[in-house]
């Protein structure tokens, strides 16, 4: 049971941005383990493959600046979307 706890543990661990992987990393350094420093190698791992990843975007987007405009545009669309679709449904939802 407890290995399969920890294996989820590591595939959420795995899933989280970038930034709070680094968080997560400082504090578990200070956590007391059952096998010193197993844990942290994955951890490590993990933030490496996530680290190459954002090189490469970054890389790929730095060489073909339309496409990084393109989807700089489609996010902030998105995001706009989302944003006036919510204020709408509150905004029907308040005054319903």
């Amino acid at each position: 049971m407890v290995v399969i706890i920890v294996i989820l543990i590591i595939i959420i661990f795995s899933a989280l941005p970038l930034p709070l992987q680094l968080i997560l990393f400082a504090v578990n350094m200070f956590l007391p383990d059952p096998v010193p420093m197993l844990d942290e190698a994955i951890m490590i791992i993990s933030m490496a493959n996530k680290a190459k990843l954002f090189s490469k975007i970054y890389g790929l987007l730095q060489k073909h600046r339309v496409i990084g405009i393109i989807v700089i545009g489609v996010i902030v669309a998105a995001a706009i979307v989302c944003v006036v679709y919510s204020f709408n449904a509150l905004i029907s939802y308040l005054y319903n």
